[in-house]
């Protein structure tokens, strides 16, 4: 089985607005994962981003 690994790469998406990227995190959850992943500072695997909600909720999560 092969572990799933988040990668920065460039965005393909355009800019949001500042209102609404602060209303995605908003979400003390997104809030959470957001914080995750800028202190780690480099690829880690998903399951460390949501430990403590099931994977449909984290899905939704990383869909905002």
């Amino acid at each position: 089985m092969t572990d799933n690994v988040l990668v920065a790469e460039p965005s393909v998406h355009p800019v949001a607005p500042v209102q609404q990227v602060l209303a995605a995190i908003h979400d003390p959850v997104r809030l959470e994962i957001v914080r995750r992943l800028y202190n780690a500072g480099a690829a880690m695997q998903c399951g460390a981003l949501y430990d403590g909600i099931n994977k449909s909720t984290a899905t939704h999560h990383f869909k905002i």
